[in-house]
């Protein structure tokens, strides 16, 4: 099979998030499967005049054709006008595929596939709705998406949410959408039966994808709050990328931590050791964080909202972002309630074998063949 990979390679860059982490595994185990041609194509904007790629792109000896445009303009191009073909740029395939949004525009006999991580964009309920930057995006996805659910030959999500909403609020065919779903990188497997239940738990929350209005900021520093105000000693840890106007309200919090970035092995060491890894966001279309904790035997508590209670099942403590009170008890439970603690444990190390990348490797390739 001969198949040229459509990457945005700015969203693939390390560190990354989940998008890329998707990307990053499943065209790496394309590249070293069986029988499988592969051909990378991405925009020339990435390629130095050494011919080549940033250091950090974790795909870049592959083998690989260039688009002469830089990233950001040729996807909008495509996507407003479903122009130029895409297979007049790389060698000729079976397939076009993308590990992320995109219209994908091919001639005819070419088959293509295209990774819809969330649909947020045409979500009616959720707190950022009716602002003007959401309904500037619902109209500018509105254009492009159901080109996608028209042309595209098969479409691929994250999870059975993602997938139950393209066919609820935008009629897709649901015999069309195959999920795939993500998995947990080996690192966070490996660590955690290397410490085989023996890692020292500390007094620490791990928050991973920083302090954001959409990763649910306002909860967290709400639980801090209520967590100081208990003289609880549990602290929270937040790591990712974090929004500057959350970053100065932390600061009245002695009790919250924040690390914009962190080496991979610190996270995972921050991880192991924690009570627990939290993760309140309001919107997510799978989100990985909580399945690594698991993976590491660490509890996750996640919000009853969107994919996170399919993405935990009854392995982690679901809870409502904005019962505060409710989410510190559960928090206190973690940390006093011994026997609860190693059941979740148990139940999580369990759940998770069913997230590994091979799995969803292996369902990516069924598609595709």
């Amino acid at each position: 099979m001969k198949l040229v990979t459509y990457l945005h390679v700015s969203r693939c860059l390390e560190p990354c998030g989940g998008v890329g982490r998707h990307a990053n595994n499943l065209v790496r185990r394309l590249a070293g499967e069986k029988g499988v041609e592969q051909t990378l194509l991405c925009s020339t904007q990435y390629v130095g005049a050494d011919g080549l790629m940033p250091g950090n792109f974790p795909l870049s000896d592959l083998p690989r054709a260039t688009i002469p445009m830089n990233e950001l303009p040729f996807e909008r191009v495509i996507r407003l006008a479903g122009m130029p073909a895409l297979d007049r740029f790389g060698p000729k395939a079976d397939w076009y595929y993308s590990p992320m949004e995109t219209p994908l525009p091919v001639r005819r006999g070419v088959a293509s596939a295209c990774t819809v991580h969330d649909i947020a964009a045409f979500e009616t309920n959720l707190p950022w709705s009716d602002t003007p930057g959401h309904h500037r995006i619902r109209r500018t996805w509105g254009f492009w998406m159901p080109k996608v659910l028209r042309h595209v030959d098969r479409i691929l999500t994250v999870s059975q949410y993602s997938k139950e909403r393209m066919v609820t609020l935008l009629g897709a065919d649901p015999d069309r959408i195959h999920v795939v779903g993500n998995g947990v990188d080996r690192v966070f497997f490996d660590r955690g039966a290397a410490l085989a239940g023996q890692a020292e738990k500390r007094d620490e929350i791990v928050v991973l994808g920083g302090l954001r209005y959409k990763k649910g900021a306002d909860h967290v520093l709400e639980v801090a709050a209520e967590l100081a105000r208990r003289g609880s000693p549990l602290r929270i840890v937040v790591i990712g990328q974090n929004e500057q106007a959350y970053v100065d309200r932390a600061g009245a919090h002695p009790n919250v931590e924040i690390y914009y970035m962190l080496p991979d092995a610190e996270v995972v060491e921050r991880m192991a050791h924690a009570r627990a890894v939290m993760l309140l966001s309001l919107y997510e279309g799978f989100g990985i964080p909580p399945l690594e904790g698991m993976a590491l035997g660490t509890p996750a508590v996640v919000s009853d909202i969107a994919s996170l209670p399919e993405v935990v099942g009854d392995a982690g403590l679901v809870v409502d972002p904005a019962s505060t009170g409710e989410i510190v008890d559960r928090l206190e439970v973690l940390r006093t309630d011994s026997a609860l603690y190693a059941d979740l444990v148990a139940k999580g190390r369990e759940h998770v074998k069913a997230y590994s990348w091979e799995a969803c490797f292996a369902r990516l390739l069924e598609v595709l063949r």
